[in-house]
């Protein structure tokens, strides 16, 4: 009985000091992402749409409208072995493309405030025939506030900031749930003003404010392709 006893105790001995052992989380293998387990797949909810995907805003001071229009999208892997996506997309009043483009190659640009982050970027390079305007970190992976990329492949100047997240916003008769709002110091999509943007998940950008233009851009209608 003594012996019995004994071995009860051994074990519960033992499976005390497993269940006190350290698990840690699986991070994605090309770094840890601010001590959270992140992925290229989760960032692609925010900034990758397929072919056909449109959105239409109307500029707040003049009622003027512009229909962002996605026809060319991919998600690969480059020459390199990176992981990268490209979403391409018109707009109806400018004919300017912009293309929102991801190489995992470049993540390690992030300025960050946090120590251990790593953060993934994604740049827009806006372009027509002929004129070819310029390019600069548009979104900034993880979502946390505080997160920063440096504007434009390098410059010691301009940052991409993530200054809030709100759990809805409403805008008009639509409600856009989880959006993230960047501040952007320098934005080649408006002639290198400043500006900032509202990110919905899953709907991409639903506001866009240019100060120095009085510009108030936000969403009237919008069709994501699945």
């Amino acid at each position: 009985m003594r012996a019995f006893l004994l071995h009860i105790l051994l074990l519960l001995a033992l499976c005390f000091a497993l269940s006190n052992c350290k698990h840690e989380p699986v991070i994605d293998p090309n770094g840890p992402q601010c001590g959270e387990a992140t992925t290229i797949d989760e960032m692609m909810e925010w900034m990758y749409f397929k072919t056909g995907t449109y959105w239409v805003y109307s500029e707040q001071n003049t009622g003027v409208l512009d229909t962002m229009t996605v026809y060319y999208d991919y998600n690969g892997v480059s020459s390199t072995g990176n992981r990268e996506f490209a979403v391409k997309m018109r707009s109806s009043l400018d004919g300017y493309t912009y293309e929102y483009w991801f190489n995992d190659a470049w993540s390690n640009e992030c300025d960050t405030y946090f120590t251990d982050c790593f953060c993934r970027v994604v740049d827009c390079d806006k372009y027509k025939p002929g004129d070819y305007v310029g390019g600069n970190h548009t979104f900034i992976f993880p979502l946390i506030i505080g997160n920063r990329a440096g504007q434009q492949h390098g410059l010691d100047f301009g940052y991409s900031t993530i200054v809030s997240h709100s759990d809805s916003v409403i805008i008009g008769d639509l409600i856009f749930l989880d959006v993230y709002e960047f501040q952007l110091d320098i934005s080649v999509q408006h002639n290198f003003n400043e500006a900032t943007y509202k990110n919905a998940k899953k709907k991409g950008f639903i506001e866009k404010i240019i100060p120095n233009q009085n510009e108030h851009w936000v969403i009237v209608e919008f069709e994501i392709q699945e």
